[in-house]
């Protein structure tokens, strides 16, 4: 997820069929959406089956109006007897499975970033291989990303504080000055260029105009300090121990899987990306979602949380799975790897967003786990709601080998636990292609996942315009694998006849 709330529209109504840019079709209503309306349309009445997402991420309102007829019921455990009834290793998983909550129920909610935890591993560098250069030279590039982090979150902390103590001076001073104290910015620019003033309330005049223009109030200065000050003690600190010991589980042993706890929605008010994404999946039929979490609200996922939480999925009848996880700094990513090959043994199909930091995957030194080299593994870019130069968000990654495809996640409608809102990021992107996949599984199931990937890849909308912004300029079609964004009724179109051939 990119961005915080834009708007909140207290409703509970269904997402689908509310004529969102996204389910639109490009040729008809000149929105580059994902055609989805018009798929559906083009299936009638066919009711096919019901297809299982497991979404990997954080917390989820498995009780939101919207979420609570469509969470996946695990029909083989017991609620809350305290006994593992189906013997899969997980007690009463009943609506999935939270790995970062201890059996007391105390859910961590922060954890240090990759950058951290690659250093935390690799602290003792007489202990790297003399041969293995290049990890040394990973070990030192980690450690200079997290000074430069660091120095970064210490220069706004000092710009916050003195936006904090400043501005009950600053405001002080300009409501002398005003006899209507709810003034707009054009009166405090006249205000702050008037000739009668002294240096003194000019100043404050100019930092008045400014922290309005900002559109910044007090809380959400408060607010960024508070976060500044748990990314120096916590996310960016390499001396933070990190508390798995909470949670009886040592994070460097794969085999040490007796962790985690039943309850898949807690903390909500703060964990809210979880519900973000499975938000979008209401915009699809025949679909239900299992909650897995491996997420905090800021801070790196541990690899074998991700590869354990896939392993569950897999087992447990996930017929999909959507996740986020992106970092650059890996430590057990054959661990990650391995999860995506058992998947693949099983034939479940993954979707994973291609991260928010606007860099071209196929160069940065330090990628994470496989992406479009595995053919049950699909990566999602994000497009936006105009056909031009702006198609591709600033934000969204890209790549020619590492992102097969693009789906819209610029204001995305979803809902939160307050109602629905909009929001941002490649995030929003990878469950409309679940979404989409899931439509085929379900109306066409004799097709294997690495075929239901040919069908998303082969039926992408191409649109010749070149991307620009201050960092890229390139043409749309070299960002991806496919070149193209996400089309829901040639894919269905292509998947019927694939399916058919096969009779």
């Amino acid at each position: 997820m990119k961005f915080s709330i834009i708007c909140i529209i207290m409703s509970f109504t269904s997402l689908y069929g509310q004529g969102e840019y996204f389910v639109k079709d490009f040729r008809t209503d000149n929105y580059p959406g994902i055609s989805l309306l018009k798929a559906y349309n083009y299936l009638g009445n066919s009711k096919g089956k019901s297809i299982v997402i497991a979404v990997i991420d954080t917390d989820i309102d498995i009780n939101h109006p919207d979420l609570r007829e469509k969470v996946w019921v695990n029909s083989d455990e017991i609620r809350n007897n305290g006994i593992d009834d189906d013997n899969n290793g997980y007690i009463d998983d009943v609506h999935g499975w939270n790995f970062l909550m201890n059996e007391k129920g105390v859910r961590q909610l922060y954890t240090t970033e990759s950058t951290v935890k690659f250093i935390q591993y690799y602290e003792n560098l007489d202990s790297l291989s003399q041969s293995d250069g290049l990890l040394k030279k990973k070990y030192i590039s980690a450690i200079a990303a997290n000074r430069t982090k660091n120095e970064e979150l210490d220069n706004d902390k000092e710009t916050m504080t003195y936006v904090k103590n400043e501005y009950p001076r600053a405001k002080k001073s300009v409501d002398s000055l005003l006899r209507n104290k709810n003034y707009s910015l054009n009166t405090l620019d006249s205000l702050r260029t008037s000739s009668t003033l002294d240096s003194v309330l000019k100043a404050r005049a100019d930092f008045m105009y400014i922290f309005t223009n900002l559109d910044y109030d007090i809380a959400y200065v408060e607010e960024y300090l508070r976060i500044t000050k748990i990314e120096k003690e916590i996310i960016h600190n390499t001396s933070y121990e990190l508390d798995r010991a909470s949670l009886k589980d040592d994070v460097h042993n794969l085999s040490d899987v007796n962790y985690g706890y039943h309850i898949v929605n807690s903390n909500l008010d703060v964990l809210t990306h979880g519900t973000t994404v499975t938000g979008v999946l209401t915009n699809f039929k025949n679909i239900k979602y299992m909650p897995i979490s491996i997420q905090t609200k800021y801070g790196a996922e541990a690899e074998k949380d991700v590869a354990l939480a896939i392993k569950y999925a897999v087992d447990n009848g996930a017929d999909i799975i959507n996740y986020s996880a992106t970092y650059k700094y890996s430590i057990h990513d054959d661990w990650v790897v391995d999860a995506i090959d058992y998947a693949k043994s099983k034939n479940v199909l993954i979707v994973k967003s291609a991260g928010n930091s606007g860099v071209n995957l196929d160069v940065i030194e330090n990628k994470n786990y496989p992406m479009s080299s595995n053919d049950n593994f699909i990566t999602v870019g994000a497009t936006g709601k105009k056909v031009d130069s702006t198609l591709v968000p600033y934000w969204s990654n890209y790549g020619k080998n590492s992102v097969d495809l693009f789906a819209p996640g610029e204001d995305i409608r979803t809902i939160s636990t307050e109602g629905f809102y909009e929001d941002s990021g490649t995030s929003l992107s990878a469950p409309l292609v679940c979404g989409v996949a899931a439509m085929i599984m379900s109306h066409y199931p004799k097709l294997k996942p690495k075929e239901i990937k040919e069908c998303i890849l082969q039926s992408v909308d191409n649109y010749d315009v070149e991307v620009k912004n201050e960092s890229l300029t390139l043409q749309f079609n070299q960002m991806s694998k496919s070149g193209g964004v996400l089309n829901a009724y040639k894919a269905i179109k292509i998947a019927e006849k694939m399916s058919k051939s096969k009779n």
